[in-house]
């Protein structure tokens, strides 16, 4: 049986787990960030996250959250990624949405909805706020660092060091396993800082600042590269 609900909570965090059913949530307010073995995704206003049966994730808010999900049964699910997958949402999906949650519980409406739903994120691209993380337990040690320590700018001489590599393996090495440069990584993490700083209600500017960003208007440029979207687009969601 297919279940909709709404949902409304503060901060929140649930470590890393799996559930028989998969999972669509359509964020509204806040933002939550999916960890898996890969990296983590950033479901923010506008966005809806797919979660399949049986998928291992972890997952927190650093700030209030609303939203709808469906609960949806393993052969329900069949048509629909095999794994996490972040979508951005648009006016019909998120009527459908709001459709199967004012639907009474276990009503064929809901399963006709849900067709309809999965008909259309079949032709849908996903758009994906993603940081990945690599494999290497070296390479691992030196994203966690630059991930809880966005502002640091340290050289890749300085990480080829660390690490025991030389440059040219470290950089060659490094986008293998990301599919990033190192500074397109580092634009990345701190652009995911910032917007979980947004998200707990610090400024703009306070956000830049924390992520490293001494020009706002640098900071305003990668935030839109990154997201599409200006930051004030965002607090304004």
């Amino acid at each position: 049986m297919i279940e909709c609900i709404r949902f409304t909570e503060g901060a929140y965090r649930d470590e890393v787990h799996s559930h028989p059913f998969g999972q669509l949530s359509l964020q509204r307010v806040g933002t939550t960030v999916f960890s898996t073995e890969d990296g983590e995704r950033f479901m923010t206003p506008g966005r809806l996250c797919w979660i399949p049966p049986e998928f291992m994730h972890g997952f927190y808010s650093p700030g209030r959250m609303e939203g709808l999900s469906a609960f949806i049964p393993p052969e329900e699910s069949v048509a629909m990624p095999k794994r996490i997958t972040i979508f951005r949402t648009n006016p019909f999906i998120d009527a459908l949405m709001q459709k199967m949650a004012e639907a009474e519980e276990g009503s064929t409406q809901i399963q006709h909805i849900w067709w309809v739903v999965v008909d259309e994120l079949s032709t849908a691209t996903p758009d994906e706020l993603y940081l990945p993380a690599p494999k290497d337990v070296k390479l691992r040690e030196m994203t966690d660092f630059l991930a809880s320590n966005p502002a640091e700018n340290f050289p890749v001489q300085y990480w080829a060091e660390r690490l025991h590599m030389a440059e040219r393996t470290l950089i060659r090495r490094f986008r293998a396993e990301t599919g990033m440069t190192i500074v397109q990584w580092r634009q990345h993490a701190r652009v995911m800082a910032a917007i979980k700083l947004l998200t707990a209600g610090e400024s703009v500017t306070q956000a830049a600042l924390a992520a490293g960003y001494d020009s706002l208007s640098a900071f305003i440029a990668v935030f839109k590269q990154v997201t599409g979207e200006l930051p004030s687009q965002f607090v304004r969601k």
